[in-house]
């Protein structure tokens, strides 16, 4: 025993005490089973824009067009010009990969998605977004009453969706297990309202909810809806009962990131009363998804832009003349500085990059525009069938209570019927403090921490999940989506996001909707792209 004793304290003078902790305890480590990592993502890239530490470019090229970015919005802007014969343009993307927010990852499992998901059933007016999904078979015709149906490979399998409440699985997530009277009767009145929003016409004949929002109305008494929170709102409206008020809690922070006292009313209403989705061959309120999520609608959009798309590219300047634009960048590849003289611009990136890069952006007070921080990570899970009562493993798969999305199983769509391992995708919204504090503690988080906080979330319905999980990856998310704050949206009005710089440089951004869905960066795009080509035309 001496000699064992004067062994330890030899090693720990030899090493120091804390890295034969680390020595010590590693046998019995209970995440030693588990491989996996924090991914590195593109911030530090980014944040060189702080430092603006550049050279002067070395080379100049010229295109009729620079989109800045790759996300669904630049995508879609690109695809625009092309369909209109528009072709000596060049996208430049920050990172390594296309797709913003809509990136997937793959193991020898499955396909998986690192941010968005899936895409709800369109709405019938949205049709530039129609034509877009039959371009790719995704809808597979339009019937005789003009109603879209939908490639069933990509209709979300059942069982769709399931809530783990007071101890067992219900099918669906509005919950419904053990709750009271008093609860159901609160449920049940809050979607009598919002069916009234959702046929509610303003006075200038346009709906008051719909998607794009672009075209929603501005009749004020709608729009005032911006001006209070969804929470304020809902107090003021009755409501009181906990299973509702988690409910709309665990909604905006599903679609937005952020929680009931942060979002605006108008917000909160919309993500109920501005989907009108119709479908001829399945339920107009489901959802098309697919393993790897939304970045198969972003390959999509990108089938034919290969050969225009440079990757690796940070876009630090942007400077507006009468005439022209100049663009330069960084481009990680060969470590040098360039520079493109363009007649147009679309930039595609998040308003708290575009002050740092484009000259004369405009100064807003007290700028509303926040954004979410988030956690995703995927799991490896061996056969994993924990017998608690209930519906089966659902797509979704959500805990009554838990400050977590819970997860959506990755491995669904796939078609063979016997699945020995699967992958699970588990979403945790940062919003349970102001997004600059939670996203600078998410950055400090060891891998053995968020593993904490994932088992822990995840225990009251699978306690011994642990046992069964053989990979975990982790992305941190800086600032994953705009956060739709009360009075937001009269900020979205300010005429350099509608009408550009100059006729010259042009806006397209998800966060230029107030929300952070497929359909408005889509749509902001598409909006963006048509401006150049006018312009051009005009030119």
């Amino acid at each position: 025993m001496n000699n064992r004793r004067k062994f330890i304290k030899q090693m720990v003078l030899l090493f120091g005490a804390s890295a034969m902790g680390n020595w010590a305890c590693q046998p019995n480590n209970k995440y030693a089973h588990i491989k996996g990592k924090i991914l590195t993502g593109n911030n530090k890239r980014g944040h060189l824009l702080r430092e603006g530490k550049f050279t002067k470019p070395t080379q100049t090229n010229y295109f009729d067009v620079v989109i800045v970015g790759s996300g669904i919005a630049a995508l879609s802007a690109a695809r625009k010009l092309q369909q209109n014969n528009i072709t000596n343009f060049t996208i430049l993307e920050l990172d390594d990969t296309i797709g913003g927010n809509a990136i997937n990852g793959k193991n020898e499992v499955s396909a998986y998605p690192w941010a968005a998901h899936y895409l709800p059933i369109p709405n019938l007016d949205d049709t530039e977004l129609l034509t877009f999904l039959q371009e790719h078979q995704i809808i597979t015709k339009i019937d005789e009453k003009g109603i879209p149906h939908y490639n069933e490979e990509y209709v979300c399998a059942e069982p769709e969706e399931r809530l783990f409440i007071n101890g067992y699985w219900q099918d669906g997530l509005i919950p419904n297990i053990g709750i009271s009277s008093e609860e159901r009767k609160e449920i049940d009145a809050f979607f009598a309202l919002i069916k009234s929003y959702k046929a509610a016409i303003g006075n200038d004949g346009k709906p008051a909810f719909t998607i794009p929002n672009f075209y929603s109305t501005t009749d004020s008494n709608c729009t005032d809806l911006d001006n209070i929170s969804f929470y304020d709102f809902l107090k003021q409206k009755g409501f009181k009962t906990k299973a509702l008020f988690w409910y709309l809690n665990y909604c905006v922070s599903d679609d937005y990131g952020t929680n009931l006292k942060d979002a605006s009313a108008w917000s909160g209403i919309h993500y109920f009363a501005g989907r009108k989705g119709v479908s001829g061959n399945t339920e107009g309120d489901t959802v098309l998804t697919w393993p790897e999520g939304n970045a198969f609608l972003a390959q999509k959009l990108a089938s034919t832009l290969q050969a225009h798309i440079q990757k690796n590219k940070l876009v630090y300047e942007i400077i507006p003349n009468q005439h022209q634009v100049e663009v330069n960048y960084h481009c990680f590849e060969t470590n040098t500085t360039k520079q493109i003289i363009a007649k147009k611009v679309i930039v595609c990136a998040p308003q708290f990059v575009n002050k740092r890069i484009v000259k004369n952006y405009p100064e807003i007070e007290n700028s509303p525009f926040t954004y979410s921080p988030w956690m995703v990570a995927n799991l490896t899970v061996n056969a994993y069938t924990e017998g608690t009562e209930g519906q089966p493993m659902s797509w979704d798969n959500v805990i009554f209570g838990s400050n977590s999305l819970g997860y959506v199983n990755a491995s669904h769509q796939l078609l063979q019927t016997q699945k020995p391992q699967q992958v699970l995708t588990f979403y945790l919204p940062l919003n349970t403090k102001q997004p600059k504090e939670a996203r600078e503690e998410a950055y400090e988080k060891t891998y053995e921490q968020w593993l904490d906080i994932i088992f822990e979330e995840l225990k009251q319905a699978h306690p011994s999940l642990i046992n069964h999980v053989t990979h975990i990856d982790i992305k941190i998310w800086g600032h994953s989506m705009i956060r739709p704050t009360v009075g937001l949206r009269k900020h979205l009005k300010n005429s350099i996001f509608n009408e550009g710089i100059n006729q010259n440089i042009f806006f397209a951004h998800s966060d230029l909707s107030g929300i952070s869905i497929f359909e408005e960066a889509f749509f902001q795009g598409n909006k963006a792209a048509s401006q150049v080509i006018k312009t051009l035309a005009n030119a």
